[in-house]
């Protein structure tokens, strides 16, 4: 019961405390579920940008000879997986070799012509600092990654950094040249928290 003038003063405050958090809540609430029931129309418009920049990325690069680097980060469930479906089918749709590679065995086998990077780029199974990929420039092999446009390599935050630096002194070996990857676009995908 409030009481005489302090007393209404603390209870309004106490009232006005209570309907904030309320607010707040409620807001929050109704924030959460838009974002619920329209996710699949944002994810849509945020990988559209991706792809869009991706795909300006192949174009400039074919015309420039310069490469470039996309990180692509998210938790399981928010469509990595379908984002590089649509890239690898777009890219070879125009006639592009688009190579995909994952770390682990799984993960490249749900991709059309996925494979393991280790499997891709000859990498040894044993990894020290300095280690090199194991392809003969002459290959067959070799001759696929001169001529590819695009790597998406999914699950990357799980491969240590020595391979991925192999595999960039491999490309560079490759492509005859000291640019990122050889020249060469790459999409790298995964966790990364």
């Amino acid at each position: 019961m409030c009481v005489g003038d302090r007393s209404y003063l603390l209870c309004f405050r106490r009232l006005l405390q209570q309907y904030v958090v309320d607010m707040y809540i409620k807001l929050e609430t109704m924030r959460l579920d838009y974002l619920r029931r329209h996710q699949d129309d944002l994810r849509t418009e945020c990988y559209q940008g991706l792809l869009d920049s991706v795909v300006s990325g192949v174009r400039e690069g074919a015309v420039s000879g310069g490469g470039g680097a996309f990180f692509v980060d998210g938790p399981g469930g928010t469509g990595k997986s379908f984002l590089y479906r649509v890239l690898l089918a777009h890219i070879r749709s125009l006639g592009k070799i688009a190579i995909v590679v994952a770390t682990s065995g799984i993960t490249a086998s749900a991709f059309p012509g996925g494979r393991t990077a280790h499997s891709r780029f000859k990498i040894p199974i044993t990894v020290v600092k300095g280690v090199r990929c194991q392809m003969s420039v002459q290959s067959s092999e070799a001759h696929l990654m001169k001529c590819e446009t695009i790597i998406i390599w999914d699950e990357a935050p799980m491969a240590d950094k020595c391979i991925i630096e192999a595999v960039d002194k491999l490309m560079q070996e490759l492509c005859g040249n000291r640019m990122l990857f050889g020249g060469k676009l790459i999409v790298f995908g995964g966790d990364f928290r």
